[in-house]
């Protein structure tokens, strides 16, 4: 039971990270110019669409007694989790006013929900062998 936990947070993560920008936590509206804020959300839905992949694939695993492949789809879910972090910060980034909706709303919530994830993913690779 231990092993599916990692799984399901990500897994809620990952459909958070698709749905929330567009409903929960959007990012600035569009105007006459599209922004790069835009485009940094539009670039963390294939990423969360990975992560919801990978967090399926090692919770199909994580009956399995071998733990080898579980940690290996753990390792790579880490690393998926930590892209949106880059994407928001470094790579692609926001507006350049710090009250815009995308540096007080949806980017936050993005990397707390990265963070979570990638956190998730430690614990799992973390597990013993049963």
């Amino acid at each position: 039971m231990k092993r599916k936990v990692p799984s399901i947070i990500s897994l809620i993560v990952a459909i958070l990270l698709v749905l929330g920008p567009h409903t929960i936590f959007p990012a600035c509206p569009g105007m006459e110019k599209v922004m790069k804020c835009h485009w940094a959300v539009q670039a963390v839905v294939p990423l969360a669409l990975i992560l919801a992949l990978l967090a399926f694939l090692q919770l199909r695993q994580s009956t399995s007694p071998q733990i080898c492949c579980y940690r290996s789809l753990a390792l790579v879910a880490l690393l998926t989790s930590l892209m949106p972090l880059l994407l928001t910060l470094v790579l692609i980034g926001g507006c350049m006013n710090p009250e815009m909706a995308c540096n007080s709303r949806a980017f936050p919530a993005l990397n707390v929900l990265a963070i979570l994830s990638a956190l998730g993913q430690v614990f799992a690779l973390t597990l013993k062998a049963e």
